[in-house]
């Protein structure tokens, strides 16, 4: 698109926007999916699809376009979801209090769940943000189970926040929640470098159910997880081989195997840049895996965990954890 001047109508323009359309956008250009936009923003996918005619027109670019099969952002959609995304969060900063907490001084301790597939990336960086600024302030971390029950920890406070992954098939599991998107990540296949699947990824389900397959002992019900969750939906069951106990093991186990490993690519690239493992993308009915931190209504405004959200948020953007 050819550039034009900025003028008085452009300014109403901009003006007129609200919050939520921004927001909207900028969800839209970090998902690329307007599927998934409209449902996260509970609104119809035409609404979205208008607002994100409009918001081309208003920036002179295409922000979102095809690529064969998928949507990419154009560089200066990434440009303006990066500026955007910064506004809003300062924005909210003025609008949320939180003068009452002083992390500096406190004495208080945050107990936090996580899903295992995020742990590698996030809790490192999460982790030396809070020590290193609030030396008083303790951290209790712990993997989400099958025995958790995720909304009734949060509401009883045994939990004050939750990072778990979900997929559009699975995402209603924790409906009743508040929740903040941290990003968007590939599901894919980590096997030994020499294994078959590497030179011939599955391309179908039957191919994919041939596998053998190797799985975390389950940490919540399969049928709400990411990847069981969607096979579910698909109407189809894989057969596991083997249950390991400690996701972070699982990797070594697939050196000497012939299992195969589903998981998110950020952490199967990170074990394979270290160990003889190789990563290949999983079938394509298998959609994105979203981050989300999630909390309960009755800590919305505590000063404190307004505090702790904006920490984990800060912590997967140093992160790069949004895609």
């Amino acid at each position: 698109m050819m550039a034009r001047t900025f003028g008085n109508d452009d300014l109403r323009n901009l003006q007129s926007t609200t919050t939520r359309q921004y927001s909207i956008l900028v969800h839209l250009l970090t998902v690329k999916s307007v599927t998934e936009t409209a449902h996260h923003f509970e609104t119809s996918q035409p609404a979205v699809s208008r607002l994100l005619a409009e918001m081309r027109l208003r920036f002179c670019d295409g922000l979102l376009v095809r690529s064969g099969e998928r949507m990419v952002i154009t560089d200066r959609g990434r440009a303006i979801r990066a500026e955007l995304s910064a506004i809003l969060d300062r924005l909210s900063c003025l609008i949320e209090t939180t003068d009452s907490f002083e992390p500096e001084a406190a004495d208080v301790t945050f107990t936090l769940g996580f899903a295992d597939s995020n742990m590698v990336s996030l809790i490192p960086l999460l982790v030396g943000a809070i020590t290193g600024s609030a030396a008083k302030i303790k951290l209790q971390l712990r993997t989400l189970d099958a025995s958790l029950d995720v909304v009734r920890a949060l509401e009883n406070r045994d939990l004050d926040a939750v990072v778990d992954c979900v997929t559009k098939h699975t995402r209603d599991s924790y409906e009743t929640l508040r929740y903040s998107s941290l990003g968007t990540d590939d599901v894919v296949l980590l096997a030994r470098k020499d294994h078959a699947v590497i030179a011939s990824p599955p391309q179908t389900s039957a191919e994919y159910l041939a596998l053998k397959h190797v799985a975390p002992y389950p940490i919540a019900s399969f049928e709400l997880g990411p990847i069981d969750g969607t096979l579910r939906a698909l109407k189809s069951a894989r057969h596991i081989s083997c249950f390991i106990p400690e996701y972070s093991l699982i990797p070594n186990v697939l050196i000497g195997s012939d299992l195969v490993f589903t998981t998110c690519r950020r952490f199967a690239e990170d074990y394979a840049k270290h160990l003889p493992l190789a990563v290949v993308p999983a079938p394509d009915f298998f959609p994105k895996m979203e981050f989300r931190m999630l909390w309960h209504e009755v800590t919305q405004s505590n000063p404190a965990t307004i505090w702790l959200r904006r920490q984990i948020q800060s912590a997967a953007k140093a992160g790069n954890f949004e895609f």
